[in-house]
């Protein structure tokens, strides 16, 4: 109850909440999204989770997990070959 209540301008959902382990679960609740809020899923599959559709409602701006996948592959590549991705 207590995560609900705060208000905050970046929220990252790293639990598996919202991926096939728990399809229909939000880590916060519905009405602590907000405009102006910036909302980064880290689950990738489903690309549209249920906080990224629920934080659209709201007006808050989500960020799908697989930016953040991918960003993650492409450095680690670099790291590994030495060859810019």
């Amino acid at each position: 109850d207590e995560r609900n209540a705060e208000r905050c301008e970046i929220l990252v959902n790293a639990t598996p909440l919202g991926s096939a382990a728990a399809p229909a679960e939000l880590p916060i609740a519905e009405r602590a999204l907000g405009r102006g809020m910036h909302v980064l899923d880290m689950v990738y599959r489903p690309r549209r989770t249920p906080l990224l559709r629920a934080a659209e409602r709201a007006g808050a701006c989500g960020v799908e997990g697989l930016a953040m996948f991918l960003a993650q592959a492409r450095r680690q590549t670099e790291l590994f070959t030495g060859v810019a991705a």
